[in-house]
């Protein structure tokens, strides 16, 4: 996810005029990654998408970012030549407050 300086119309948003705020890697469920151990996600042919957290320092989490009318640009990239789950919401951005 890449923001963008307030005042960048939408279509100029993007990877090359916006700032890195969050990348996200799959984890493979064959991998035997520690953070999906027994999880439904550890088994071949899952994989994990992480999200981006932000919140309060005492949970351990950096502070929000201050997205009040900034242009975002997401990048989602799957590849659909071998079969797997759980991506299908893999980019959507949530607010909890």
């Amino acid at each position: 996810m890449y923001t963008c300086d307030k005042g960048t119309a939408l279509d100029q948003c993007n990877a090359t005029t916006g700032k890195l705020a969050c990348r996200v890697k799959p984890v493979y469920g064959d991998a035997g990654h520690p953070a999906i151990q027994n999880t439904r996600f550890s088994e071949p042919g899952f994989i994990a998408i992480p999200d981006c957290f932000w919140g309060k320092a005492e949970n351990g989490l950096e502070p929000p970012l201050n997205l009040t009318d900034v242009p975002l640009h997401v990048v989602k990239k799957c590849n659909a030549t071998e079969g797997h789950y759980g991506e299908m919401s893999g980019g959507q951005p949530w607010v909890i407050v």
